[in-house]
C-alpha cells in the first residue's frame, strides 16, 4: 500500500468537495484541480464509479477524468479513507496516478481505484 503520511490525494467521485462523503478528508487541504490523461476512464465495478485504465478502443470522449487534489494531513485521515473506500474488502485500491492539466506544480498523486470494473461506461 502506498505511503500513509501526507500526501497528495486525487478524488474523482463521492470524496469532491459538496459531496456526501467529503466529510472523511476533514483537515486535509484543497490544492487545486486535475485531470487525469486520456488512458483514463470511469468504468463501473457493479456498485460504483471506478477509476481505470481505459479498454484500448474506447471512445475517447469517455476518457480522461477531471477531479480535486487533498493534501491528506496524516495516518488518521488516511485509515478513514481506507475504510470508507473498503480497501481491506478489496472493493478498491490505493494506488499512484500522475495528473495532466494541474492548477499547481506537482507530481503523483495517490488515488482510489478498482481492479474488478466491467466495461461500463459511467457518463
Amino acid at each position: 500500500m502506498a505511503s500513509s503520511k501526507k500526501g497528495l490525494l486525487f478524488v474523482y467521485g463521492t470524496l469532491k468537495r459538496g459531496m456526501r462523503a467529503h466529510r472523511y478528508l476533514l483537515g486535509s487541504r484543497f490544492v487545486g484541480v486535475g485531470r487525469t490523461g486520456p488512458e483514463w476512464t470511469l468504468l463501473s465495478n457493479g456498485i460504483y464509479p471506478a477509476l481505470v485504465k481505459a479498454p484500448e478502443g474506447m471512445d475517447a470522449d469517455l476518457c480522461g477524468v477531471l477531479g480535486e487534489v487533498f493534501e491528506i494531513p496524516g495516518e488518521s485521515v488516511w485509515e478513514a479513507l481506507d475504510q470508507y473506500e473498503g480497501v481491506e474488502g478489496g472493493l478498491y485500491l490505493r494506488g499512484e496516478i500522475t495528473l495532466e492539466h494541474l492548477e499547481w506544480d506537482a507530481g503523483c498523486c495517490l488515488l482510489y481505484t478498482s481492479d474488478a470494473a466491467d466495461d461500463t461506461p459511467c457518463v
